[in-house]
């Protein structure tokens, strides 16, 4: 099946995410979505996690529920220097 684009609404809490909607690809199987990219700021949901989704009239997202988590994780990493990429990892390795 094909995927297409939807859009999250997002709730910001002090003034984080820094956006208002963000498009993630999804798959439809069934009455499940399966998630095809990589989301910034849709919280706890990860690639190919199948998601439930509540739709407004526009056809956006605007509550989601993971029904099925996959093998994945998400961490995205900021770095403010190129050399704190070595310490972010052991960091992240150790936890």
């Amino acid at each position: 099946m094909k995927s297409r684009e939807v859009a999250f609404l997002l709730a910001a809490k002090d003034e984080w995410p820094p956006c208002e909607v963000e498009h993630l690809w999804l798959k439809q199987v069934g009455d499940l979505f399966e998630v095809r990219n990589f989301p910034f700021f849709v919280k706890g949901v990860a690639y190919e996690d199948k998601l439930r989704l509540t739709f407004n009239e526009k056809e956006e997202a605007t509550r989601w529920e993971v029904v099925a988590h996959s093998k994945n994780s998400l961490i995205w990493i900021f770095q403010h220097r190129p050399d704190d990429t070595v310490e972010a990892f052991r960091e992240i390795s150790d936890a």
